[in-house]
């Protein structure tokens, strides 16, 4: 979870992942030179799951998003973001998920979008959402097929590829990502 000057919602952030069923996972947290108290609210927290870096200034969100897949130590990487809430069981569903499907390397979920007051902004029905392989692929010529912090992927995927988060793809650098793995496996 990159994190830059994200007070406001970071505690509800970190405490849905946290409070997930499937507990053995590492939680890596960059912080990415806030200067607001992020750091310390991360800091307050005492679980070893929990692995704060610090970069000294701020490099940029797909930078941090770089640094961190190096630093992970799993076969899969939950994205996350510091103003996002995670339902106790995202994980847990995910993991198996991927433990039954090797052929595909990508996979996202629903959201629900709300307001800074928890209220619902935007409600699709699940007729309307893309879901199969082919569909999301196609969605991609139009724009992104994920929303990012809902993403469970193969960190091995990537490494044996040599992807990675462009930084020239400014905030489209996990469309770039998608793109770029959407040749090699399956999407769900």
């Amino acid at each position: 979870m990159p994190v830059y000057n994200g007070a406001k919602y970071l505690n509800e952030a970190i405490d849905s992942i946290l409070n997930q069923t499937l507990t053995n996972f590492e939680f890596l947290i960059i912080d990415d030179g806030s200067i607001d108290q992020s750091i310390n609210q991360i800091k307050a927290y005492d679980d070893p799951r929990i692995q704060l870096i610090v970069n000294k200034k701020n490099i940029g969100q797909s930078v941090t998003l770089n640094k961190g897949l190096d630093l992970a130590r799993g076969k899969y990487i939950a994205r996350m973001d510091q103003d996002d809430v995670s339902l106790p069981l995202r994980l847990e569903k995910q993991v198996i998920f991927m433990d039954e499907h090797p052929e595909v390397g990508v996979s996202g979920t629903f959201a629900m979008f709300i307001d800074s007051n928890g209220e619902d902004l935007e409600v699709k029905s699940y007729e309307e959402m893309m879901t199969e392989n082919e569909n999301l692929k196609t969605q991609l010529l139009f724009r992104s097929c994920f929303i990012h912090p809902s993403v469970i992927f193969r960190l091995p995927l990537l490494k044996d590829h040599h992807l990675f988060y462009e930084k020239n793809a400014g905030h489209a650098q996990d469309y770039r990502l998608w793109y770029r793995m959407s040749s090699i496996c399956d999407f769900v």
